[in-house]
Parts: structure tokens; sequence; C-alpha cells
């Protein structure tokens, strides 16, 4: 009896180390750090993509990852056409700093609604992400469907796991719409103090005077066939008019040159005018002078001037949309061999534009 005892005792004894020594895992452990966020919760919406985020709990070798999709989804069965991808991960979370290692660019097995994909040892304590590209079609009907994420070692046994329910809902979508109108922007200012004033002081006979703050107009617009820039004198006296003497120095009817030593100064022979100087910028577009304001001596020719409402048209867009342009002009005077003495000569410039649709 006594042999038969201790025979006994002897097994218990090693079956207790048995135990000891290689620990059943009766339960994966629950991961801390867990996610899935997919794509799209619209029924019936196709190829879904799903962002998988956990950490590793358990102190183990994980070789493998199981996303377990509930009954709904539409998991496909060949295992290449399930795809997955690390690419852009911190993109869909912040936390996402990590790339699952060894995830592979598809899954290694489907069976039924479980897709397995490969993976590598993961650090206890890191949270890792990968994204599920394809193969996956959310459910037809409305509702809550749960996804669940276990990680296995090569036994294979459970080590991690997490279980997320998700909406899948009749639409996910808004759609906005929006009408844009025709538009059209135009203003003048100076390139010197934006005061839209310009003095071009003492004008003497033998010489032309141009300026140095100088005019500069600017626009944009959305009309398919671009933008035109117009100008004008306002007043009855085309150019710089002495109320005092009574004395006008003439703008130009047609494209000229200022002479500096003008005897008279009249509409062939002008005293006073604007010309484009090359300067120009641009959002989007680009501005081109109209040839009678181009192609000459920026300080010293002149393009024509009119009183007519309608004005003279100075430069365009190119028929084409644009934004931000700005075009400088000079403006270039003399004094006439018999202009009269005055210090009142002035004129207003009025500039205006228009756009086609």
């Amino acid at each position: 009896m006594k042999s038969v005892k201790n025979v006994f005792t002897i097994s218990i004894v090693f079956l207790l180390l048995a135990f000891v020594s290689y620990p059943i895992k009766l339960h994966a452990a629950s991961f801390t750090e867990f996610s899935i966020r997919p794509s799209r919760i619209e029924a019936s919406v196709t190829d879904v993509n799903f962002l998988v985020k956990a950490d590793a709990v358990t102190d183990d070798t994980e070789s493998d990852v199981q996303v377990t999709f509930a009954s709904g989804y539409t998991v496909d069965g060949t295992p290449a056409n399930v795809t997955v991808s690390t690419s852009g991960i911190s993109s869909w979370d912040s936390e996402c700093t990590n790339a699952w290692p060894s995830i592979g660019s598809a899954a290694t097995g489907v069976s039924g609604q479980v897709v397995t994909f490969a993976s590598g040892d993961l650090t206890q304590g890191q949270t890792y992400c990968f994204i599920i590209t394809a193969g996956i079609d959310n459910p037809g009907s409305t509702g809550n469907y749960s996804v669940t994420v276990t990680t296995r070692d090569s036994n294979p046994t459970n080590i991690d796991t997490g279980s997320m329910i998700l909406p899948i809902v009749d639409d996910d979508e808004i759609v906005i719409s929006a009408d844009v109108g025709s538009f059209v922007r135009c203003d003048v200012t100076t390139t010197t103090g934006s005061d839209n004033a310009i003095d071009l002081g003492s004008l003497t006979y033998g010489t032309v005077t141009s300026s140095t703050d100088d005019i500069q107009i600017q626009g944009g617009t959305n009309g398919s066939e671009g933008m035109v820039w117009y100008y004008r004198s306002d007043a009855s006296n085309n150019g710089l008019y002495s109320t005092t003497e009574t004395d006008l120095l003439d703008g130009s009817d047609s494209e000229r040159t200022i002479s500096a030593t003008t005897s008279d100064c009249q509409a062939t022979t002008p005293c006073f005018g604007i010309y484009y100087n090359g300067n120009t910028s641009a959002g989007s577009g680009s501005f081109t002078a109209e040839s009678d304001f181009t192609g000459g001596t920026a300080t010293t020719d002149v393009g024509p001037m009119r009183t007519d409402l309608y004005g003279d048209d100075i430069g365009n867009s190119g028929s084409a949309e644009c934004s931000e342009i700005t075009a400088d002009f000079n403006v270039n005077a003399t004094a006439g061999e018999n202009s009269a003495i005055a210090n009142d000569y002035t004129d207003t410039l009025i500039f205006t534009c228009k756009a086609d649709i």
C-alpha cells in the first residue's frame, strides 16, 4: 500500500510541475488600445477600407492576425483579393505611428467570415495599424455589425483580441450643390501711395516729363472670353486743361510720340497721354496691352485718348479667365512752346472694364 501511495504522490507532483512549466492560456487578453475605422458605412458599398488599430498586451510572439466580420459583410473567398496596406496609416489616425510588421499585401487565408493576415512579432505596449483595402463589402441591410480582431501565435493560440460594433446606414453621403455666377472685377490705383493722384510737377518746353508714380489697372474675371480695360478723359477738353487760362495740353488722337519741342499742343502733336510700361503681374492668366499703347517708348509715347463715354480699350486678358492682374501705365506730358503759364492744368482719367461669357 505504501508503494502505491508513493507512486500516486509522485504522479501528482509531476502533473503539477507540468502545469507550472507549460501554462495553458484559457482566454485571450483584451486590447487596451483598439479601433476599427471603415471608409464607408453605407449599406452595400463594395471594397470598403478598414483601418485596424490595436496594441500588443500579452508578451508573446505573434504569427498572424485574424479579422472576423459579422454575418452580413461579404468577404471575398480568395485571399489575394483581400488586400492590405500600411501606407498613410497616420493620416487615418494620428496614433498609428507603427505599421503592423510583416502584414504583407494580402490575406494569407479566408475561411467564411474570418480573414487571416501574416504578422510579425509585436512589441508589448506598442500600438500598430494596417488597412484592409479591398475584398470586404458592407452588409446590404442597415443595423449594427461586429468586427473582431485577434492576434495569434504559431501554435496557433489566441494572444490578444478586441471587438467593435460598427453601424451600417442607408446613406452616408450629403450631396452639396452650388452655382457660380459670372463675375468681373476691375480697379485703378497709383503705384506709389495708392492715392489715385499723380502730380507731374512743372512742365517745360524742351522736356518730356514721365511719371514715377504710375497708373496701375487691376482686375480679374471668370468670364470664358476674358476681360477688357477701357479709359477716357472725363471732360470735354481732351487733355490737361487750365481753367484760368482756358488752355489745353492736348491728348492724342492715335498712338504718337510726344516731342519735347512741340510748338503747339494739338491732337496730332500731343502734349499729354498714357503708355504701357511693361510692368504686369497675374495670379492666373495674363495681361496684353492694346497695340496703340505698346511697342514704343514708355516714357515719351502716348496712346489715343478720347472723351466719349465708351472710352478707348487699353488692354485685355487675352480672351481667357484671369485673376489678380495688374498692369502699369506711365503718364507722359510736356508744355508746348506757346502753352500758357498756369498752375491749374488738370485732367481726370476714368477707367472701366467689361467681361464676356
